[in-house]
């Protein structure tokens, strides 16, 4: 950290976004992390510090982990933009991110911009924290140079087993919400499931067809009995407009195990 800000001294460097780091065991030491925080036995939860100056910001996205988090600011103030699930197609995304360049706009735009997906706008001040809801859409603006510590939750089996084969676009997002519904009944969480295995254990030789195929399979998920959430109609697919780098070198023989040629 100190080498950061003494990088960033420099008037040619203060272009520099920000770092993120995983919660060394000295720093660990001088808090109690939550119950919901600690893992369990076998697991990994990841716990970082955000970093940056004046003028950073995050674009608009969702974590693909799945994981509900908290962030607790330590010194300096964060602006954070929230919006809803259901904003989606208004946040003209791609993958997991939103064409949306809300660090251009003014802070009229910004307004209506949130009066027309619903988003919520919260300073952050030192010695505060924010709850983030799984694969919400949210938006990080840097008021002063910032320090926070993120810590996240373990996670649900189900999400694990989602994100171990699904593209993190639309779709994923809108199956996670519903795997971790609470109006989500027994027998349809087992279906789901079943169906996950067996594309995670499907093989292919094309990546680029395995990656189309699962997509539509999550898709049909979502809409094999109420319609579903998830839908991609302002989505931008690039693998149709740009070829794999890499794609065309692995052997997909073995699809838990790709390799190249």
């Amino acid at each position: 950290m100190a080498q950061y800000f003494t990088l960033i001294e420099s008037p040619h460097n203060r272009h520099m976004l920000r770092v993120a780091f995983a919660t060394c065991p000295q720093l660990q030491q001088a808090f109690a992390l939550p119950e919901v925080c600690r893992p369990v036995k076998g697991e990994v939860v990841l716990n970082q510090n955000f970093i940056g100056v004046k003028g950073s910001f995050s674009a608009i996205h969702f974590d693909k982990d799945g994981l509900q988090a908290f962030l607790y600011a330590i010194f300096g103030r964060k602006r954070f933009i929230i919006s809803p699930h259901d904003a989606h197609e208004k946040l003209l995304p791609f993958t997991q991110f939103s064409g949306c360049a809300l660090q251009n706009f003014t802070d009229y735009d910004r307004q209506v911009f949130l009066t027309w997906t619903g988003g919520e706008e919260v300073i952050l001040q030192p010695g505060e924290a924010i709850y983030f809801p799984p694969f919400a859409w949210h938006f990080a603006d840097y008021l002063d140079d910032c320090w926070a510590l993120n810590l996240r939750f373990r996670r649900k089996n189900s999400i694990t087993a989602l994100l171990n084969c699904a593209f993190p676009d639309g779709n994923c997002q809108a199956l996670g919400r519903l795997l971790l519904s609470p109006a989500l009944t027994p027998e349809r969480e087992r279906d789901i499931l079943t169906e996950l295995a067996r594309l995670t254990r499907r093989p292919f030789r094309d990546g680029r067809l395995k990656t189309r195929y699962i997509r539509r399979r999550i898709a049909g998920l979502l809409q094999d009995r109420d319609g579903g959430p998830g839908r991609e109609g302002l989505a931008w697919n690039f693998e149709d407009h740009i070829p794999s780098p890499i794609g065309e070198y692995l052997d997909w023989s073995d699809a838990r195990r790709p390799r190249f040629r």
